[in-house]
């Protein structure tokens, strides 16, 4: 968890977090170390935090072809491990993921405990938005425009198995109705 001066920061890895926190110190908020970035809060907590999600299948898709069963040293993320290192591609991943661990994204996701979620397919309007309500200027917000795309797989697109979103939309079901994913 990373603290700013009117919110704190935590999300799970690949929801964009470093264009978030590249997209904070551009406006002004303050360089941050990223090695506490992705730890949720602990169990006492009561402050104001700010994190991260996106669709859950595009989630394990990208979880699974950036870590290639690499573990992130986040316990509530590598949960998932074992199946991404026994899994032969991406859609045998997520296979097991909703054979083995149904639902599991959205634990991932409620373990961070935010007051504010950002949607990575929302970037940048969300993001400049939520700058500007903790007293960003709006010309230093607007520079969030600046920022490009960060850790994305150039040239390795997953080719999107429509069966399987289905399936893990239906896994995900409550996730995914709480942040308008179909």
């Amino acid at each position: 968890m990373i603290k700013y001066e009117n919110f704190y920061f935590a999300a799970p890895p690949r929801t964009g977090t470093t264009f978030f926190i590249k997209s904070a110190a551009e406006c002004g908020l303050g360089e941050q170390n990223k090695a506490k970035l992705h730890e949720p809060p602990s169990i006492i907590w009561d402050g104001y935090l700010v994190s991260l999600v996106r669709h859950p299948y595009s989630w394990l898709c990208s979880y699974f072809l950036s870590l290639q069963g690499g573990a992130t040293g986040v316990h509530c993320v590598d949960v998932l491990v074992n199946h991404a290192r026994k899994a032969v591609d991406a859609d045998d991943f997520i296979r097991k993921c909703l054979r083995y661990c149904p639902g599991e994204v959205g634990r991932i996701y409620t373990r961070y405990r935010a007051s504010t979620v950002l949607k990575l397919e929302e970037f940048p309007w969300n993001v400049i938005e939520f700058f500007e309500s903790v007293g960003v200027k709006h010309e230093d917000a607007w520079k969030v425009n600046n920022i490009t795309p960060q850790n994305a797989r150039k040239g390795h697109a997953h080719i999107v198995n429509k069966d399987l979103r289905k399936q893990v939309v239906q896994s995900e079901k409550p996730v995914c109705e709480m942040f308008e994913y179909n």
